[in-house]
């Protein structure tokens, strides 16, 4: 019992303490912080606040017009991104999300490293079919890519059956079929 006495004297001591501490702190500023932004002294303490930490000391116009045309193409892919998992997802809503999403994150890629829409299909689908080698998806994106008929109806077609009951080619040719249509979204914005 003694010992806790102690201990909760030697706690109270600390805290008082601290305490005093940081009044010293809070009394030793020089000019006090306005608690009240209405007042007229506030306006004073926030311009020379202003004046010490000025964005033009830190960047020049011109570092400060390339940084912004930055951000804005860095959130405009972003805007385009979500806008095409939105679209698989609405479209294609019998597959799951999470092939969806990376079909999406690879048309991103693929459209600017990729020539023909054959390729860009097959590279889209290459990590979520890892056991399907790359000429075999070559020879399945073939008709989708080429076709002057038929291509558009086939990648248009609802997924009649749920993602697991479909046989290997059959999701195979699908997850070709939302490249192809993820392709056009993007190729189109």
């Amino acid at each position: 019992m003694a010992e806790q006495t102690t201990n909760s004297q030697y706690f109270q001591e600390s805290q008082t303490q601290a305490e005093l501490e940081l009044l010293e702190v809070i009394v030793q500023t020089d000019i006090p912080y306005p608690w009240n932004p209405a007042q007229s002294d506030a306006e004073a303490y926030f311009t020379d606040l202003e004046k010490e930490f000025s964005v033009s000391d830190l960047l020049s116009d011109a570092d400060l017009t390339e940084n912004s045309q930055i951000l804005f193409a860095q959130l405009d892919r972003i805007w385009s991104a979500r806008e095409l998992q939105k679209s698989l997802f609405d479209k294609f809503a019998l597959v799951p999300k999470d092939l969806l999403n990376r079909i999406a994150e690879s048309v991103q890629k693929v459209i600017v490293n990729y020539q023909s829409l054959a390729e860009q299909m097959v590279q889209c689908t290459l990590e979520i079919l890892p056991q399907w080698p790359e000429e075999d998806l070559q020879v399945l994106a073939r008709p989708l890519a080429y076709a002057m008929r038929n291509a558009e109806q086939e990648s248009d077609l609802p997924l009649l059956k749920s993602w697991e009951e479909l046989s290997e080619i059959e999701q195979a040719r699908m997850s070709l079929a939302i490249a192809r249509y993820a392709i056009s979204i993007s190729s189109d914005s």
